[in-house]
């Protein structure tokens, strides 16, 4: 029996993108954040794991799909979309790190652990 990605849960879905082979493209981790059970920690770890820091921290703007994928999930995040469940994340930064982005006005959200 093959489960699909629409009808994953919470950790099932947590458990698929940290194992996500990103050469493989941006469809896979599209259906997890678009999936109505993405947890905020999931979206975080999606972003992080997508590159987002290189977003926050350049402020690019080009029409590549990584651009594309990584903003329209920054905007989600920020927006709200995703709701804090009972996954925890750890935001994978240095103090060093976090310190650029403070000085860059980056939402707290981005740089905080997300916790139930």
């Amino acid at each position: 029996m093959m489960i699909h990605i629409e009808d994953m849960d919470a950790e099932p879905l947590d458990i698929l993108i940290s194992d996500y082979n990103w050469d493989n493209g941006f469809r896979i981790p599209q259906m997890v954040i678009d999936n109505k059970n993405c947890e905020l920690s999931t979206a975080m770890k999606t972003f992080y794991l997508g590159d987002g820091y290189s977003y926050l921290i350049q402020n690019l703007n080009d029409n590549s799909k990584w651009f594309q994928f990584i903003s329209c999930l920054h905007n989600r995040i920020l927006e709200g979309n995703f709701l804090k469940g009972n996954l925890y994340y750890k935001i994978p930064l240095t103090k060093t790190q976090i310190y650029k982005l403070k000085k860059n006005n980056v939402q707290d959200i981005f740089l905080k652990p997300i916790q139930n």
